[in-house]
């Protein structure tokens, strides 16, 4: 199933999630628990201030979010009782390709990486003009926030139209594919799960140390 959400909503897979679409200012409080936060406008907590760009933040402190452009908004991302140790916060060019290939074309960007092996992250994602991707399945949940241009996603049951600020959700094993016509898109996603990030055994600090 895919949706396009337009309030808060609580999903459970893989790990419990609350989705609230980011519509006006507000300011999240320090809980405990880790947020990833996707927007445009300024972004401030007390060590790290973004002003009037793209971004997205992986923390667990508060934060607050103002200014929202008002064809750009965003989504929070709220995972009760699952905290990382670190904090990052990043700012995005939602028009240029990402660093990474992707299918047919496309291209992405791991711009919030798992801390440790098999957690959740943030993507990237950038579809050229005139882009007609093959259908496929993604074996858990998709959260995806439009940034940038506009495109379609089609499903079993239809097509959906997406612009700047929508926010959806793409279920696991949803047959889908994403289409442009001549206008680039780019979005942000977010996985419960992947299959890169560091270990206690492999990792750049323990592997390049030898005893």
């Amino acid at each position: 199933m895919f949706r396009i959400i337009s309030s808060a909503i609580t999903l459970t897979d893989r790990l419990l999630i609350n989705l609230i679409p980011l519509k006006e200012d507000i300011i999240l409080k320090d809980t405990g628990f880790q947020r990833f936060i996707v927007g445009v406008g300024d972004l401030i907590n007390d060590s790290i201030t973004v002003v009037d760009s793209f971004f997205a933040a992986s923390t667990n402190k508060q934060i607050k979010v103002q200014n929202l452009k008002k064809q750009a908004k965003g989504m929070i991302i709220e995972m009760p009782g699952y905290s990382f140790t670190e904090q990052t916060i990043v700012t995005i060019n939602p028009e240029v390709a990402g660093s990474l290939s992707y299918i047919d074309g496309c291209s992405n960007s791991n711009i919030i990486p798992p801390p440790r092996n098999g957690e959740p992250c943030l993507n990237y994602l950038y579809f050229p003009c005139n882009i007609n991707q093959t259908f496929h399945t993604h074996p858990s949940i998709r959260i995806g926030c439009i940034l940038s241009g506009q495109g379609m996603a089609e499903t079993s049951v239809g097509m959906f139209e997406l612009k700047v600020g929508d926010v959806f959700i793409l279920d696991r094993f949803t047959r889908h594919r994403f289409i442009t016509l001549d206008k680039h898109m780019s979005l942000i996603a977010f996985h419960p799960d992947s299959d890169d990030g560091p270990t206690d055994e492999i990792n750049p600090m323990k592997s390049r140390t030898h005893l």
